[in-house]
């Protein structure tokens, strides 16, 4: 009877609650938050293919936003050469749902990553947005080539509690370019370098 029938769709809810829950802490995508004017959005952990930050960088077209949709909460990627960004884009930690006011996506590299830095912005116009970013063999962030580059509301080389250094060999942000802008007067702008050898430089 009607009994019976709200057993079974109270126990249906049950399992569908079971199912969401199980799939969001596998990293499974989900949207990211809202009021993002999103080209791209990273759906999973991997250092490459699809639904990964590498492959999220390479498809955006120029001038458009990589947001994040991993799970919910912190996450960390960690990429094992460096990250380049050959063309003008927006990279936005802040659109990973969760976020508040600090980072909470992650990327960090392995020893295994040769030489370079960690993310190489070259294309210009780039904005890179609450970010933490550490452990690269290089600079954590270098801005080259053609400048105009933002950087702004990120940690580097510390780690996502923002209490423990996880350094590099060289700068937190390094500068080769005109015409940037590297944090702000706000707190939403500002970045915390801590940990390696020089801060900004």
């Amino acid at each position: 009877g009607m009994m019976e029938a709200v057993l079974r769709l109270k126990k249906l809810a049950c399992i569908a609650a079971s199912v969401l829950a199980v799939t969001l802490l596998q990293g499974e995508g989900v949207e990211p938050a809202e009021g993002a004017n999103c080209s791209q959005t990273v759906t999973n952990i991997s250092d490459s293919g699809s639904g990964s930050l590498r492959a999220a960088v390479a498809a955006v077209t120029s001038g458009g936003t990589v947001c994040f949709g991993i799970g919910s909460g912190q996450q960390t990627i960690t990429l094992q050469s460096t990250l380049l960004l050959g063309k003008p884009m927006t990279i936005d930690g802040t659109t990973q749902p969760g976020w508040s006011s600090n980072p909470i996506i992650e990327i960090t590299f392995t020893g295994s990553a040769s030489g370079g830095s960690g993310i190489d912005v070259t294309g210009g116009n780039t904005t890179i947005r609450g970010l933490d970013v550490n452990s690269a063999p290089g600079d954590e962030i270098i801005l080259n080539n053609n400048g105009g580059d933002t950087v702004v509301g990120n940690w580097v080389g510390l780690d996502l509690s923002g209490t423990m250094a996880k350094p590099n060999k060289a700068s937190g942000i390094g500068v080769s370019t005109n015409n940037n802008v590297v944090g702000g007067t706000t707190p939403a702008d500002r970045n915390v370098a801590a940990g390696d050898r020089k801060s900004v430089v």
